[in-house]
């Protein structure tokens, strides 16, 4: 982990997850801060490709809980909200690729 990168991305995080959730880091586990390579370490990791989630978030979307769309979306939100429009096509790319492979029930 370059420590450039860290730093970064734990000062455009702040105390605030990066989830859009809201929620602050705190002292308890679930709340501690985690850094995130949102495409996975072995890919080049950049401020863009990387953000802060609370442990517990993180925990969810390495389980793909509620599924790994959601936590695609959030990113795409993300990407959004600080311009980075390399990563938010990736990402958008990876939602349209699962939704071929998982398509949404119909109810």
């Amino acid at each position: 982990m370059d420590a450039g990168i860290y730093a970064a991305v734990a000062a455009r995080a702040g105390r605030l997850c990066e989830c859009g959730c809201g929620e602050a880091f705190g002292g308890g586990m679930a709340s501690r801060a985690t850094l995130d390579h949102f495409r996975g370490r072995k890919n080049a990791e950049s401020v863009e490709s990387c953000w802060f989630l609370r442990w517990d978030h993180h925990e969810a979307k390495g389980s793909s809980r509620p599924d790994a769309a959601t936590w695609v979306r959030k990113f795409i939100a993300h990407c959004g909200k600080h311009g980075y429009v390399a990563e938010k096509e990736k990402a958008l790319t990876r939602l349209e690729v699962l939704k071929t492979k998982f398509p949404e029930k119909k109810k």
